[in-house]
C-alpha cells in the first residue's frame, strides 16, 4: 500500500515536491536535516487498528484498518515559518483529493481520511501529518 501511495502522489500531485518513503524520512530526522526542496512529502506506515472480530466453527475473522501517514514538509525560508501557512491548506487538500476514496493496488477497500494535524512549525520548517486508513479483513482457518 505504501509504495502505491508514493507512486500515486508523485504522478498526480507534483506540487507536493518529491514524494519519498520512511527510509528517507528517517534519515532526515536522524541527521537533524531539512528537506532540500521547498515542498516535500513522505509516506509512512502508521500501523493497524483492530475492529470487530468473530470466531466460528474453525475460522477467525477480524476487520482492521491499515493506516498510512503522509507527512508534508514545507520550508519557508524564514524562522517563524508563517509564509508556509498559505500554501499548506492547498497542499493538504491536494493530498485529500488525490487519495480520498482511492483503492491502492489489489486492496479490498478505499482510503479514508482519518485526521490531519500540524506537527511542528519551527526553524523555518512546517511539518503537517495527514492520516488515511484502509479497511480490510483477515480470515484465518483454525
Amino acid at each position: 500500500m505504501i509504495e502505491a501511495i508514493i507512486q500515486k502522489l508523485a504522478a498526480e500531485a507534483p506540487e507536493l515536491g518529491p514524494v519519498k518513503g520512511a527510509v528517507d524520512f528517517s534519515a532526515l530526522v536522524a541527521g537533524g536535516k531539512m528537506p532540500q526542496t521547498t515542498y516535500s512529502a513522505f509516506v509512512l506506515p502508521a500501523g493497524l487498528i483492530g475492529r470487530s472480530a468473530e470466531a466460528a466453527a474453525g475460522a477467525f475473522i477480524q476487520t482492521f484498518d491499515e493506516a498510512a501517514s503522509i507527512i508534508l514538509a514545507i520550508r519557508s525560508f524564514e524562522a517563524a515559518g508563517t509564509r508556509a501557512i498559505d500554501p499548506l491548506r492547498t497542499l493538504v487538500m491536494k493530498v485529500f483529493e488525490t487519495l480520498g476514496g482511492w483503492t491502492p493496488g489489489d486492496e479490498s477497500g478505499a482510503l479514508v481520511l482519518r485526521s490531519g494535524r500540524l506537527v511542528s512549525m519551527q526553524a523555518g520548517l512546517v511539518v503537517y501529518q495527514i492520516d488515511f486508513t484502509l479497511t480490510d479483513q483477515m480470515r484465518i482457518a483454525r
